[in-house]
C-alpha cells in the first residue's frame, strides 16, 4: 500500500470515528459540535475536523462527509470571539486560534466553489476576523515557537483564499522567524515558557521538543514552503528534517522522551500536534527516508487506534474505554493538508536509515546520545532543560526533562520498545489533556534512587550529567558521571558521586552503576521498569524477570559487585500519558553503609523453544 492510500485508509477512519459524536444537539447553539464522551464538554479546537470532513466529502460517494463538515464548521465559526480569536478551555487560552484559521482556510481554498454563497460569505467574515488578529497577536513574546510557525502556514492560506499583501507580509515575516530558531543540529528551539525579569527583561523560551519540533513548526513550514514557494527556507528545513528522523525509530514510532513538552508524548506524536506526515511528505522527494518513516508512522499510528479513535498510546486496551476525541481530531486535519497540499509525491519505500550495524550520534544541545548496535535503539539522555509552567514565585511549577543519563528510550528490533522515560513526579500540567490521578503513577524512567534521613535524590533529575562514548569493533561504551544531590539543612546540599556505565556488546546490553557514599543511608534502589506488551507474558526469577512473546523471550538479570539487592515485589502498572504498561523492576538495598555500591543489570533478546506467552495473572492496574 502505497503512502497515499495509507493516509486516505487512516483518515477515513478517523473522520468516520468523529461522527457519531456529532449532533449531540440538533438545534441550538452547539448543534453540529462534536462532543467529548471523556471529558463531557464540546471542544471548540475540534472544529478544526470540519477540514478533514470537507475533504473527504468532496470525493465521489461521499456528499454526507461533505454536509457533516459544514455543520462543523458553522459550529466553530458560532464559537469564535468577536475579536477574531476562539478560546481553547475554560483557562480562555487563545493562542490555538492559529490552528482554527488554518483549518478554516484550508477548507474555504479546497472546497470553496462547492459552498453555497452565503454560507461562504459567514466563512470568509470569520476568515478576515481570525487572520486580523492573528497579525496583531502572534509573536515570540507571548506564544511558543510552534505557534509562529503555524501563523505563517495559516496567514498563507488565508491570502490564498482573500488575497491581502498584510497578511502575505507577516506569513512571509513569521516563516523566516521560525527558521531562524533552527539550531546548527537541526533542532527547534522555543518551546516551552520564556519568563520576565524586573519586568522589563524577557527571556525567550529555550526548550528544545522533538515532538512539537517535527509535527507542529516543521510541518506548518513545510505548508508554508508548499504555499508560498519560498525556497530560501528549504535547506534549513532538510537539515532540521534530517535531525528529527534520528528520532523515528524503525517501528514508526516517535522518540519523544526528552522533549521539553514531553509529559505529552504519546509515542505515536505528541497528544495536542497535528502530526509528523505533513513535513516527512514534504522532504520526502529530497531525502528518502523521510518517504520511508512516512510509511513507518501511518503503520505506527494505526497501532494505537481505540474504536479508530487515538488513544494515549500504544497500551490503550489498559485504559477507561473511551478517549478524549483531542489526538484524532487534529491528527485527522494533519493528514486531510498533507493529502491535500503534498500531492504526486511518490513515497515509495527505501532501506531503512538506520540500518548500519553501529551508529553512535552525540547532540551537544541537548548533551544526549542516539545509540545504535546491532538490534539495538536507544536514547540517553543528558538534557538538563526545566520548562516553567503555571504559577508564581514559589508556587511556579515545572516540568523535569528526564536525564542524569538514563536511558530513556529503549527499543530491540525483533522486540520493539524495551524501556520509555515518563515525568519523573507525574503531575497533570495541562488539566484539559492530562488526567488528575490519585495516587499518582510512579516513573517508568530508568533511574537510581537513594534516600536519607535529609531526604531523596534520584538521577535522572541531576542537570549537569556529563556522558562520554567509544565505539569499537564490535561494542560501544558509554560512561556517564553526575552527582545524587542531597539537601542537608541551609547549608551545603550533600553530594553522592554517581557512575554508569552502558555497554552494547554483541547483541546484549549492560548497564553497570556504581556509587561512592559518603554515609549511612536509609536505602539505595536501582528502579528498571520493563514495558510489558498485552502480548506477553512473564515469569519472576530470583535476580530478574523473563518475558515471553511469540518465539522471543527478553531476558532481564541483576547482579551485585557488593553484596546482594533485593527484588522488590512486581506490581505491574500503567503510566497514562504516554499509556504505557510495565513491570517496574525495583533492586534494592536497605541502610547500605558507606562505600562503593556496584550493581549491573542486563537486557537480551533471546529465540523462544515457548511459541505461545506463559499464562500470568492479570495486571492489578488494568482492572
Amino acid at each position: 500500500m502505497t503512502a497515499q492510500a495509507a493516509m486516505q485508509a487512516l483518515l477515513l477512519g478517523l473522520v468516520e470515528a468523529l461522527l457519531p459524536l456529532q449532533g449531540g444537539q440538533k438545534t441550538g447553539h452547539n448543534q453540529g459540535g462534536l462532543w467529548c464522551p471523556y471529558h463531557g464538554e464540546f471542544h471548540v479546537r475540534c472544529g478544526e475536523a470540519a477540514f478533514p470532513m470537507v475533504f473527504l466529502g468532496m470525493q465521489p460517494g461521499r456528499r454526507a462527509l461533505f454536509d457533516h463538515g459544514l455543520a462543523l464548521c458553522d459550529w466553530m465559526v458560532r464559537m469564535q470571539n468577536a475579536n477574531g480569536s476562539w478560546y481553547e478551555d475554560q483557562d480562555q487560552w487563545d493562542g490555538t486560534s492559529v490552528f482554527q484559521l488554518l483549518a478554516l482556510a484550508a477548507l474555504l481554498d479546497t472546497a470553496g466553489p462547492r459552498i453555497d454563497p452565503e454560507r461562504k460569505t459567514v466563512y470568509c467574515q470569520a476568515l478576515t476576523r481570525a487572520a486580523e488578529w492573528v497579525c496583531e497577536n502572534i509573536r515570540l513574546r507571548r506564544v511558543v515557537i510552534n505557534y509562529v510557525a503555524g501563523a505563517a502556514a495559516a496567514l498563507a492560506l488565508s491570502h490564498r483564499v482573500r488575497p491581502q499583501a498584510k497578511w502575505q507580509k507577516k506569513a512571509r515575516s513569521l516563516a523566516f522567524l521560525a527558521t531562524r530558531r533552527i539550531n546548527r543540529e537541526g533542532f527547534v528551539v522555543g518551546e516551552g515558557a520564556g519568563r520576565r525579569l524586573l519586568k522589563k527583561i524577557y527571556f525567550e523560551p529555550k526548550g528544545i521538543d522533538i515532538g512539537y519540533g517535527l509535527e507542529m513548526t516543521l510541518a506548518a513550514l513545510a505548508l508554508y514552503i508548499q504555499l508560498s514557494g519560498e525556497k530560501r527556507l528549504i535547506p534549513d528545513f532538510d537539515r532540521a528534517l534530517a535531525t528529527h528522523l534520528d528520532f523515528i525509530y524503525p517501528d514508526g514510532s516517535l522518540d519523544n522522551s526528552l522533549g521539553s513538552r514531553g509529559y505529552k508524548w504519546t509515542i505515536y506524536g505528541s497528544k495536542t500536534s497535528h502530526g509528523s506526515q505533513m513535513a516527512l511528505a514534504f522532504g520526502s522527494p529530497r531525502n528518502p527516508a523521510a518517504g520511508q518513516a512516512l510509511v513507518k508512522s501511518l503503520e505506527h499510528l494505526g497501532t494505537c487506534l481505540q474504536d479508530n479513535h487515538l488513544a494515549d498510546g500504544p497500551f490503550h486496551e489498559t485504559g477507561q474505554g473511551v478517549s478524549c476525541l483531542y489526538p484524532t481530531a487534529i491528527k485527522a486535519v494533519n493528514l486531510a493538508c498533507t493529502l491535500a497540499y503534498m500531492p504526486g509525491v511518490d513515497h515509495r519505500p527505501v532501506p531503512w536509515p538506520d540500518d548500519e550495524d553501529k551508529q553512535v550520534k552525540a547532540f551537544a544541545s541537548l548533551n544526549s546520545l542516539r545509540i545504535k548496535q546491532r538490534s539495538w535503539s536507544a536514547t540517553i539522555s543528558g538534557y538538563g532543560h526545566m520548562t516553567p509552567l503555571s504559577g508564581h514565585g514559589c508556587d511556579r511549577q515545572y516540568f523535569f526533562v528526564p536525564g542524569g543519563g538514563s536511558v530513556t528510550y529503549l527499543y530491540h528490533a525483533a522486540w520493539g520498545p524495551v524501556q520509555a522515560a515518563t515525568q519523573l513526579a507525574y503531575r497533570p500540567m495541562e488539566t484539559l489533556h492530562m488526567p488528575a490521578l490519585d495516587p499518582r503513577p510512579e516513573s517508568l524512567t530508568p533511574r537510581v534512587v537513594l534516600q536519607t534521613d535529609q531526604g531523596t535524590a534520584t538521577s535522572a533529575h541531576f542537570r549537569k550529567a556529563r556522558i562520554q562514548w567509544q565505539a569499537h569493533s564490535d561494542a560501544i561504551l558509554v560512561e556517564v558521571e553526575g552527582d545524587l544531590v542531597l539537601p542537608i539543612g541551609k547549608g551545603q546540599p550533600l553530594q553522592t558521586a554517581l557512575q554508569i556505565r552502558y555497554i552494547w556488546q554483541g547483541d546484549s546490553f549492560t548497564k553497570y552503576y556504581a556509587l561512592n557514599l559518603r554515609g549511612a543511608c536509609r536505602m539505595l534502589a536501582i528502579m528498571e521498569p520493563v514495558l510489558w506488551p498485552l502480548n506477553a507474558g512473564y515469569a519472576e526469577e530470583a535476580a530478574g524477570l523473563r518475558l515471553l512473546k511469540d518465539d522471543r523471550c527478553l531476558l532481564v538479570q541483576m547482579a551485585g559487585d557488593s553484596g546482594p539487592f533485593g527484588l522488590q515485589p512486581l506490581k505491574p502498572c500503567v503510566f497514562p500519558l504516554p499509556s504505557l504498561r510495565a513491570l517496574p523492576l525495583c533492586f534494592c538495598r536497605k541502610e547500605p553503609g558507606a562505600g562503593r555500591q556496584v550493581l549491573q543489570v542486563s537486557f537480551q533478546v533471546k529465540n523462544s523453544a515457548n511459541k505461545h506467552p506463559k499464562e500470568t495473572p492479570p495486571c492489578p492496574a488494568c482492572t
